[in-house]
């Protein structure tokens, strides 16, 4: 168990409006913003968020604000 950064965003799949990835905030350990795909989520609460065994850090891929798009 180790912090390897901050939640600083849900993303939300815009077909189906359910959450698909959480964007972990670069920091000490990644040089950019990650994206956890909510499949690979074990367990989370309001103050952590838990990675299924068998997901290591590097199968995060990174963060593109150009490949999300909006809806309204």
């Amino acid at each position: 168990d180790r912090h390897v950064g901050t939640v600083g965003r849900i993303i939300l799949d815009p077909s189906t409006r359910t959450v698909s990835h959480v964007d972990v905030r670069k920091g000490t350990l990644f040089p950019e913003d990650r994206l956890i795909p909510i499949a690979d989520i074990a367990t989370a609460t309001p103050q952590r968020v838990n990675l299924r065994r068998e997901v290591g850090l590097d199968d995060l891929v990174p963060f593109r604000r150009a490949v999300l798009r909006t809806t309204r």
